[in-house]
């Protein structure tokens, strides 16, 4: 296994608190867990894995558990891992694996945008364009256009062939549902999915886009809404707070 090590962890209260047993343990922890970011393992098996002492893989845990009201990461209350189960003394989630991991590294931020004005030129070249500034999310939006109408694609009956699906406007009856906005929550632990659903709908009907399928723009807007992702839509997505809405 592997995983993306930021520096800025040595910038946290991780590193500047300490103790420094928590930030070995959770290089570790980072290194063998799941791609969702889970470890099943017990620390015996992992200082096996790692030849790391278990005494200093029991103090970073102990550490790692407890809640941080200075964490960057606010949910669970800044704890950095959290039991898979209460009856079960091993066994971890990270809690904000999935988050760090979508984060794209240099390289693929310049491939990204690489790829976005490939897609722009071309889209230029056959008279499309694209509606907007450069600088909003709904520029975003339409870089990934391409890629939409390809999934509603088909093969023809008789030749063989592609056969193009018919790109539409929005639906009236295209709604928030249990499976899209469980999308947006995973990719954006802090999302207000209903504000974030609403901005979609009326950047939509506002532009006059069209798409074959509907369900995959969604998902394209979300992800250029994820930080670190490059985009120039990145990290500003409406958040839950107590006050409501908060825009970020």
């Amino acid at each position: 296994m592997y995983a993306k090590i930021f520096s800025s962890m040595f910038d946290g209260t991780l590193a500047t608190v300490g103790p420094w047993e928590a930030v070995v343990t959770f290089q570790q922890l980072l290194i063998l867990c799941e791609p969702d970011g889970t470890i099943d393992m017990t620390i015996d098996a992992i200082s096996r894995r790692t030849t790391i002492p278990i005494d200093i893989l029991k103090t970073g845990i102990e550490t790692l558990e407890k809640p941080d009201g200075e964490s960057r990461t606010p949910d669970e209350d800044g704890r950095r891992i959290i039991k898979l189960h209460d009856e079960r003394s091993w066994g971890w989630r990270i809690v904000n694996y999935t988050k760090y991991r979508s984060f794209k590294t240099p390289e693929e931020k310049r491939e990204y945008m690489r790829e976005y004005m490939r897609e722009y030129r071309k889209k230029s070249k056959s008279g499309k364009g694209m509606s907007g500034k450069l600088g909003h999310a709904d520029a975003d939006a339409d870089a990934d256009a391409d890629a939409d109408a390809k999934e509603g694609r088909e093969k023809h009956p008789k030749t063989g062939g592609r056969k193009s699906k018919i790109a539409t406007p929005i639906p009236d009856d295209f709604a928030l549902d249990e499976d899209l906005s469980a999308y947006a929550t995973t990719r954006l632990p802090d999302v207000n999915v209903a504000g974030l659903f609403d901005q979609f709908r009326e950047s939509c009907k506002a532009k006059n886009r069209c798409y074959v399928d509907w369900r995959a723009a969604w998902r394209t807007w979300v992800g250029n809404f994820v930080p670190g992702s490059g985009t120039f839509a990145d990290g500003k997505y409406p958040k839950q707070s107590a006050g409501g809405i908060q825009w970020q």
